[in-house]
């Protein structure tokens, strides 16, 4: 499990690398927020949450380039 402060700075390059998919797993419910807010910095990438219990899973779709 990684935490959102790990997950947000790692998003560029995470996002630039996939092909067209990245799924996070593993967040905190709590951190659902703060990791959303991450990836809506990019206008490109659309999430979708799963939430289990505590836990989230994020998948984000990429519609195009990933500016960094």
């Amino acid at each position: 499990n990684v935490t959102a402060d790990v997950i947000i700075p790692m998003l560029p390059l995470l996002l630039k690398k996939s092909q067209r998919f990245l799924v996070l797993s593993g967040i905190l419910v709590e951190q659902e927020e703060d990791v959303l807010a991450g990836i809506r910095k990019f206008e490109n990438a659309a999430p979708k949450i799963e939430t289990d219990g505590e836990w989230i899973s994020v998948m984000i779709e990429r519609s195009g380039p990933i500016a960094a």
